[in-house]
């Protein structure tokens, strides 16, 4: 392991993170090397809290009734995804990482294959999934009495099923038969136009909010639209929508110049922190869910409470 040759550098990280062009120089392959292993090191730690914290968030839905049903739907599909990536997501990158890093190169290259193809389905559903969040809360704004009658639990169990089927189906194929720079364009055509629809709806909300000012000194409003409830449960899902947008835009932004220019060392490393940044958003789903939703804030902490009790006792 300490003594990484030249070729087994170059097999490990040419190709890799939507890498279609070598880059030249052992040099570079054992400084790439070195930042891969402290890549892995981090998801190491942030496995533990991805799937400690959507855990926990996933018991706190369940406990939780007050919440709107199909709202919850959307918000248990995000936290599936956030659990996925870091039970199955970012094992698999630490074991790419570390099998190629004993030399173990053709495990490495299977295992990087299923990895680049669940980590894509586990973004685009994460993505998708916030959009919709996005556009129900436009929704309950322009419908207002009609939204209950528009937007049901049955209606959004069928989008999440879109969701997760054909990204799924898409994934899986992209192994044997579809190759994987087409997939990548894929992924990257569905993360711009989901950014285009989910700025739309808050520029919307944000827009028609301001209009109704004056309404809104009423609490309760005029059209059965609880306001000051809704205006929170907005601001409580841009939190976490740009908190995605955050995460995401770097190494998007960074795999479009790697598919235009070709790899450098540069770019691998900012494809190397950019995942990291990807991965970290599992983790910091859970917190934003418990500081901004009152509700699953004290479903966690009961939960929480609960599992102390039952250590100590």
């Amino acid at each position: 392991m300490a003594n990484l040759s030249d070729q087994t550098s170059e097999e490990m990280f040419d190709g890799y993170l939507f890498c279609s062009s070598s880059v030249s120089g052992s040099d570079n392959h054992r400084f790439i090397a070195i930042h891969c292993i402290s890549m892995a090191s981090l998801c190491i730690v942030l496995t533990i809290t991805a799937t400690l914290g959507n855990c926990l968030i996933l018991c706190a839905l369940r406990k939780e009734t007050s919440l709107n049903p199909a709202s919850k739907l959307l918000l248990r599909s995000l936290a599936v995804t956030d659990l996925c990536v870091g039970v199955i997501g970012q094992p698999l990158t630490i074991a790419v990482i570390f099998s190629a890093l004993f030399e173990h190169l053709h495990l490495s290259r299977l295992i990087q294959i299923w990895s680049q193809c669940i980590n894509g389905i586990l973004c685009v559903v994460s993505v998708l999934t916030l959009t919709t969040i996005s556009v129900d809360r436009l929704l309950a704004l322009l419908l207002r009495l009609r939204y209950k009658q528009v937007v049901t639990l049955q209606r959004v169990r069928v989008a999440v099923f879109l969701f997760w089927i054909p990204t799924s189906v898409a994934g899986v194929l992209s192994v044997w038969i579809i190759p994987l720079f087409y997939l990548y364009i894929f992924w990257l055509f569905t993360f711009l136009p989901a950014l285009i629809i989910s700025t739309y709806s808050y520029t919307r909300i944000f827009l028609t909010i301001r209009r109704l000012k004056i309404q809104l000194q009423d609490t309760h409003g005029n059209n059965g639209l609880n306001m000051a409830r809704y205006k929170k449960t907005v601001f409580n899902a841009f939190w976490v929508h740009l908190t995605l947008v955050a995460c995401y835009l770097p190494t998007t932004v960074v795999s479009c110049f790697t598919i235009a220019q070709g790899a450098s060392v540069t770019l691998l490393l900012a494809q190397v922190w950019g995942f990291t940044l990807v991965y970290l958003n599992s983790s910091l789903n859970p917190l934003l869910y418990c500081w901004k939703i009152k509700e699953v804030r004290q479903a966690a902490k009961e939960i929480i409470t609960g599992l102390c009790a039952c250590f100590s006792s």
